[in-house]
């Protein structure tokens, strides 16, 4: 094989390597705030996640969604399973979070744990009168 060939080969098998590695979130980004974050998902509903304590700690947490729908109303009797997810070590968390409904929209969610520092998302599934919607919220553990 000639010296171009190799590199050609080189150069295009880089290429999808790199292809192949990078990372889809299922939903559009989030508009991150202190102690929170707001994510809409491409239906048009909206989760908004407000933290306990405001800057999450390695250990238990807790915090509150507020669901609304494309209309702007609340989204209430929805169904929300909750995954927290080390993206770059790809693990997930010992704990499973409990969803509890308060009202207009709002659910309590406990034992929320990250068991280190460092990046995490919130995978949150939204089932609904309008289908199942899925949103990635994204935290930060110092």
């Amino acid at each position: 094989m000639s010296i171009q060939r190799a590199a050609i080969v080189l150069v295009l098998g880089s290429a999808l390597a790199l292809a192949g590695c990078s990372k889809k979130s299922e939903s559009p980004a989030a508009e991150v705030t202190a102690g929170g974050a707001t994510v809409k998902a491409t239906s048009g509903l909206t989760v908004k996640a407000a933290f306990d304590p405001a800057t999450p700690k390695t250990g238990d947490n807790t915090l509150t969604l507020t669901v609304t729908g494309k209309d702007g109303k609340p989204v209430t009797g929805a169904g929300i399973a909750i995954t927290p997810w080390m993206p770059d070590h790809n693990h997930g968390s010992d704990k499973t979070p409990v969803v509890t409904e308060k009202a207009n929209g709002e659910y309590a969610v406990e034992s929320v744990g990250y068991t280190m520092p460092g990046a995490w998302v919130l995978k949150v599934n939204v089932t609904h009168a309008g289908g199942l919607d899925r949103v990635e919220v994204p935290v930060e553990v110092p």
